[in-house]
């Protein structure tokens, strides 16, 4: 085969065009390139589709629950946050979430000690503390186990400074 010529398959078609220098890159122009770069386009495209279509779908889920929250007298602390979620992800901004996620729990909760937002710091600290002593995880280095044991006694410290702001309420 003549080196000068590149060979491309477009379905049934098959497409012989000369080599070409691409001048921005310095390199040969091949049909095949192209083809693998409009691939990945695609492909990337459709990973954001699907990541659009996943936020729709859980902030109309989210929506749904505010709804029936509201209804069932739920707390507004846990409606604020299902609020709060859904416009995150309808912005496509996670940052929104988690700052003022964190704001409710640090605010209310600890400074205003609000028993509910106490609440969910104490949930959400008890879930990571059942991530962090999973039995997988004795299979780590001893560097690791060291941090993870460093982990678990940090969360236990500040679980009991939250039960203690319950008590005190």
């Amino acid at each position: 085969m003549n080196p000068a010529f590149n060979i491309t398959i477009l379905g049934d078609l098959v497409n012989t065009t000369p080599s070409r220098a691409d001048t921005s890159k310095g390199e040969s122009y091949t049909p095949i390139k192209e083809l693998d770069q409009m691939h990945q386009a695609e492909q990337r495209a459709a990973e954001v589709y699907s990541a659009h279509q996943d936020a729709v779908i859980k902030s109309g889920q989210l929506t749904s629950d505010i709804t029936k929250g509201i209804q069932e007298g739920q707390d507004p602390y846990s409606l604020l946050l299902k609020a709060i979620e859904c416009i995150s992800l309808m912005t496509g901004d996670r940052v929104f979430y988690e700052l003022n996620k964190d704001n409710i729990k640090n605010i209310h909760g600890i400074g205003l000690l609000k028993h509910i937002p106490i609440r969910l710091e104490l949930d959400e600290l008890q879930q990571r503390l059942k991530m962090l002593t999973r039995p997988e995880l004795q299979d780590e280095s001893e560097d690791g186990r060291t941090r993870i044991e460093r982990s678990i006694k940090a969360h236990e410290e500040r679980a009991n400074y939250i039960k203690s702001l319950l008590e005190m309420e």
